[in-house]
């Protein structure tokens, strides 16, 4: 996290277990979560005019309430973080839906990704050209 809030703009690790050895594809979706959160803290605040809301602080004052503000409201969903796999129910609804931990839910996600059928993301004929410069290369390497 520390690295990543320095400005380091490469993550290395999620989803690892003894040093690289094991791979935990829900600890991966966990992982994403928690970079996802760090992601958006880093993106930093803004600081103008609409944000600072010097006009509502004057309005509610130091005894009033922010929740029923048309400006809390139209900026509450957008201005946080929401995490995906993070629970973060009253312990009612929680224990109600299963009482499920965050790697709980991740394991459901992983077993749900792992599940769809893969994108192509490179087409084939690419894949086919990796493929041959793979083979030309192990063949020159055997020598």
């Amino acid at each position: 996290m520390m690295s990543m809030l320095a400005g380091a703009s490469l993550i290395y690790g999620p989803g690892m277990l003894d040093s690289g050895l094991i791979m935990d594809p829900a600890l991966l979706v966990a992982d994403a979560d928690i970079i996802a959160m760090l992601k958006y803290s880093q993106k930093g605040l803004p600081v103008n005019d609409d944000a600072l809301c010097l006009d509502v602080i004057k309005e509610v004052g130091i005894k009033g309430e922010y929740l029923s503000s048309p400006h809390t409201f139209q900026y509450f969903k957008t201005e946080q973080s929401v995490p995906k796999m993070m629970v973060r129910d009253s312990r009612d609804d929680w224990e109600a839906n299963g009482s499920l931990n965050m790697y709980d839910h991740s394991i459901a996600k992983a077993k749900e990704i792992l599940a769809e059928t893969p994108k192509e993301i490179v087409p084939l004929a690419v894949r086919q050209e990796i493929n041959a410069l793979i083979t030309e290369c192990e063949v020159d390497w055997k020598d």
